[in-house]
């Protein structure tokens, strides 16, 4: 692959992580082709190696059980065993960490698999918080290689202001591990680098000094810098922050709720599924960006019977609001006070740029319309709140002109290289013979490997038909098939057939049929495994399908003021109380339940009376 000199800007994110490459010459998000602008930070460990998840919809979320999954490793990253103690416990992890031999903090997850044998494994694989994060940067930097279609080894990463000396040397150690040359990495501060992107966006023109206010409110940490601008030089003069205040803590409080309220309901949380409750938690307050109210599918909880149904649990934008709440008035006090600290008043500020993910809930812009005014507050919800950092670290190396201040970067004695990233098969593909049904590719293996079973043809005929087909769950969907021809007067178990199949990606399986005794003729075929339109359309309209009984508007906009109420006291925390509590979701699950507008309506008046009692 040809070589060029290309720098690639990278904000390597606690919760997501995002890249910019210059191309065709403009600045191009790596993921942007992807419908995306970023990818999530989470790895999960398999037998092989270790792969970068998506988990932006549900159906990739269902990837996240078990406790194989590594997320939120920017948080340990370069710090001590002893200093992450707390905050350990705090966090609802399905992985374990310990105290490495170096005294820093490690990761141990544990496998479950079955082996070639056929025997279940299981194994605990221990890696340091660089390794997962060399992972996600070399996924990075194989995509902007993809896309470029030549190799690269340098980058600008995006880096806390306040990153210790241990948390950059260790960042640098994950970006060599991941492939990029150690004499061509970067470190810039993330809040200079926000407050690039957007100045290159909102305020291109400014001729004078200008005083920015950088709100960077991420998924894992808060940080609000003072950024000075002179011309098309940055420098960031002072920054105040707290590295355990992020959206990730909102869906700590989130998860909170919703586990007390499925235990009042008596289910118990599979702790197996931790992760995927954690993200579905995540999902839902974003979806209540743009939406009135969300249900989640508690498909985490322990259910006796199989065919049980899981619990269904609604959360309204207001109630989100609330239990956002407390976490933004707590980034507002530390914008306050870091403008008392630098001696800076609201009407010096010029402008205040909005970036991290969690900077686009519903609440964090009216708060700061209200401190700066509506025209200094830049919120680019569309691009710049996921991806500014690393668009700044792109305009860094693609204008060479503009001078930035560098973060100190540290030696670096890199540790063991992370194990080749691969990707799993999201289902598994089945053979079908007379004999029945063999799996040839099992569902989480990784696709780069090659994959054979042996089956024996029927004895009396003259040809020997093997159908594939791929198994979603307990359906099985046929897919192709293909005929080898036969000697019937053969014994059939001298005459095995070898099926092998190597994978394209998750869609194309070419499959090439050996007769172990003709090894010189092999039979070939390449079959398509995704769903055809017809397939498609069918799994959009079971995915988008509303309820067909919806309830008359004057019953729903009755049941939706009773929740409004419940949702105001209990998230505003007045129903801390399990047994009150449960007499106030009695009323509620009651109002779910009702079809008669009068009782509708009896049910509210009771609501209020509960309401003054409080």
């Amino acid at each position: 692959m040809e070589k060029k000199k290309v720098v690639v800007g990278i904000d390597l994110g606690t919760t997501t992580s995002c890249a910019f490459v210059p191309y065709n010459g403009r600045l191009e998000n790596i993921f942007h082709r992807q419908n995306r602008w970023y990818c999530d930070s989470v790895i999960r460990i398999t037998p092989a190696g270790a792969c970068v998840l998506n988990v932006n919809t549900s159906a990739h979320a269902k990837q996240l059980e078990g406790k194989a999954c590594v997320y939120e490793a920017k948080r340990l990253i370069g710090r001590k065993y002893v200093d992450v103690k707390e905050e350990v416990k705090k966090n609802q992890w399905p992985f374990e960490v310990f105290e490495g031999d170096d005294g820093y903090a490690a990761i141990r997850v544990s496998l479950r698999y079955r082996g070639s044998d056929g025997k279940m494994i299981e194994e605990k694989r221990e890696l340091y918080p660089e390794e997962v994060s060399a992972y996600i940067l070399r996924d990075m930097k194989e995509r902007a290689e993809k896309l470029l279609d030549c190799s690269v080894d340098s980058c600008v990463i995006g880096c806390p202001v306040d990153f210790t000396f241990d948390q950059r040397k260790r960042t640098v150690e994950a970006a060599v591990l991941a492939g990029f040359n150690e004499e061509n990495i970067s470190l810039y501060p993330e809040s200079t680098l926000a407050a690039i992107a957007y100045a290159e966006e909102y305020d291109i023109e400014a001729t004078k000094p200008r005083v920015y206010l950088v709100y960077d409110f991420g998924g894992g940490a808060f940080n609000a810098s003072i950024v000075r601008r002179n011309g098309s030089k940055y420098e960031t003069i002072a920054t105040e922050g707290d590295g355990n205040c992020g959206g990730k803590d909102i869906d700590v409080r989130l998860m909170k709720v919703i586990r007390e309220d499925l235990e009042d309901e008596d289910y118990e949380i599979n702790e197996n599924r931790l992760s995927k409750m954690k993200f579905a938690c995540k999902q839902m307050k974003e979806l209540l960006l743009t939406n009135g109210s969300y249900e989640m599918y508690c498909d985490y909880v322990r259910v006796v019977n199989e065919d049980d149904d899981y619990p269904v649990k609604r959360m309204t934008s207001a109630a989100m609001d609330a239990i956002a709440r407390p976490v933004i008035d707590h980034t507002l006090y530390i914008v306050k006070r870091l403008l008392n600290k630098t001696c800076y008043t609201v009407n010096d500020i010029d402008y205040v740029f909005l970036a991290g993910s969690s900077s686009k809930l519903n609440g964090v812009r009216a708060s700061l319309e209200r401190l700066f005014g509506a025209e200094k507050v830049k919120c680019d919800t569309a691009c710049l709140c996921e991806s500014a950092i690393a668009k700044g670290a792109a305009l860094v190396s693609f204008k060479e002109i503009l001078p930035v201040e560098v973060v100190d970067e540290p030696p670096i004695h890199p540790i063991v290289p992370p194990r080749p990233l691969i990707d799993t098969m999201p289902y598994s593909v089945m053979i079908k013979t007379a004999d029945g049904e063999v799996e040839l590719v099992p569902k989480g293996a990784p696709m780069n490997h090659e994959f054979y079973k042996y089956v024996f043809p029927s004895s009396t005929s003259n040809s020997a038909v093997i159908e594939f087909g791929v198994r979603y769950g307990d359906a099985l969907r046929y897919v192709g098939s293909i005929s080898i021809p036969m000697n019937p007067q053969k014994a059939v178990r001298v005459l095995p057939l070898r099926v092998e199949a190597r994978m394209e990606g998750d869609e194309v399986m070419n499959v090439y049929v050996k007769n172990e005794m003709d090894s010189s003729v092999t039979y070939t075929v390449t079959i398509n495994l995704s769903m055809n339109e017809e397939e498609k359309m069918e799994a959009i309209q079971q995915s988008i399908a509303m309820d067909e009984n919806m309830k008359q508007a004057i019953k729903e906009e009755l049941r939706t003021a009773i929740q409004a109420v419940y949702d105001m006291e209990r998230y505003g925390g007045k129903l801390n109380d399990r047994a009150k509590r449960r007499e106030w979701q009695a009323v509620v699950k009651q109002s779910q339940q009702c079809n008669s507008v009068e009782e509708l309506e009896v049910l509210k008046e009771r609501m209020e009376i509960m309401k003054s009692e409080l």
